[in-house]
């Protein structure tokens, strides 16, 4: 029927986008220990964030090989996992970026593991879809806020 939502809609990155490319919201058989079905009623929903890794500056010349030589790996696992919507180098510094649909805050650290928490600083933000910013805002505009 016309305005319904489609079967999942509401997950974080569970877009017309991601839909037509076939994506599916589970983490790959690299990762057994991430696998998750869609949220039901018990299970809290996934959560999109952006994830940025820098490598330590400390990390120079031979160890930097050696980095590039142990991330190439396990960034391959991570891109493989199903939980990354997107993802690139960062331009300008010897780091990246990746938007990551997880259930909880603590599956990154499965997710990227010793390799990447050994060698990068990891900071990490929970993303809000704009459609409930507009939820937000608007809630504060009938509010008189």
């Amino acid at each position: 029927m016309a305005g319904e939502q489609p079967e999942g809609a509401g997950w974080y990155g569970d877009t017309e986008a991601n839909r037509k490319k076939g994506a599916r919201h589970t983490r790959g058989d690299d990762h057994p220990e991430l696998e998750s079905e869609p949220p039901g009623d018990k299970e809290p929903p996934a959560v999109r964030f952006h994830v940025t890794i820098e490598a330590h500056d400390s990390i120079v010349l031979d160890a930097d090989r050696r980095l590039r030589e142990l991330i190439g790996g396990q960034l391959q696992k991570i891109m493989g996992s199903g939980r990354v919507g997107d993802a690139g180098l960062l331009g300008n510094k010897r780091g990246a970026c990746f938007l990551v649909d997880i259930d909880a805050p603590e599956k990154l650290y499965d997710l990227f593991g010793p390799e990447v928490y050994g060698s990068f600083t990891v900071d990490s933000q929970p993303v809000i879809p704009v459609e409930k910013a507009e939820e937000i805002f608007r809630s504060w505009a009938s509010g008189g806020r």
